[in-house]
């Protein structure tokens, strides 16, 4: 009789390493949430249809999302989040002057982490921001995923601006804002002293 040959059992990439990189992804949320320098932010996650969970144990083929960030989004209630930036991992981290003030950004997308897990593109962030002139909000969109390793154990969001919802609409050419009419003066309608009145007020016939 002819010996049955087994199969070799092949070691999966990564055995064993789950435990170990939760523990890592727990610890990088934590450390921007015990950052002095972090910021608070209302996180807006985009809300879209479930997808199918497949059991063949392959990875999903996405190949007929061109652009997620051409979707038409709704979003869900905010999520209160701890945001902090990433100057280090810029090329370039400038000044920009903003009237009296100087703020440390610049015209390019921000690079910020984000203390929350599992956070998809097309989301949105809210903040605010002190300067010379008072508190501004503004609207950042978390436009790309970087993440730290094969296993993404951190993962670092490039956001960028949204429309500034505090300012009013910007005007065609041509028009002109609304301005309230100017309200008509109004005569007084207090009737005219009358002359040759006795001093007791009363009008004798």
């Amino acid at each position: 009789m002819s010996e049955v040959v087994q199969p070799a059992i092949r070691k999966p990439r990564f055995q064993g390493h789950e435990p170990f990189n939760s523990v890592l992804r727990d610890d990088w949320i934590k450390a921007i949430k015990l950052s002095p320098d972090h910021f608070d932010a209302s996180l807006y996650r985009p809300v879209g249809p479930e997808s199918t969970q497949t059991e063949d144990g392959y990875e999903k083929e996405n190949v007929l999302e061109l652009d997620t960030n051409q979707d038409n989004l709704t979003y869900g209630d905010s999520e209160l989040v701890a945001v902090l930036d990433c100057p280090d991992e810029q090329e370039s981290f400038f000044m920009m002057n903003d009237g009296d003030a100087n703020l440390g950004e610049s015209i390019e997308p921000l690079m910020l982490r984000i203390g929350a897990h599992n956070i998809p593109v097309g989301s949105v962030l809210e903040w605010d921001e002190e300067t010379a002139s008072g508190i501004r909000t503004v609207w950042w969109y978390v436009h790309k995923q970087i993440g730290y390793g094969t296993a993404n154990v951190g993962v670092i969001y490039i956001c960028i601006p949204m429309r500034d919802f505090n300012q009013p609409p910007e005007l065609g050419e041509g028009e002109s804002p609304d301005l309230e009419p100017e309200s008509e003066p109004v005569e007084d309608s207090l009737p005219e002293p009358q002359e040759n009145l006795p001093e007791s007020g009363i009008i004798e016939l």
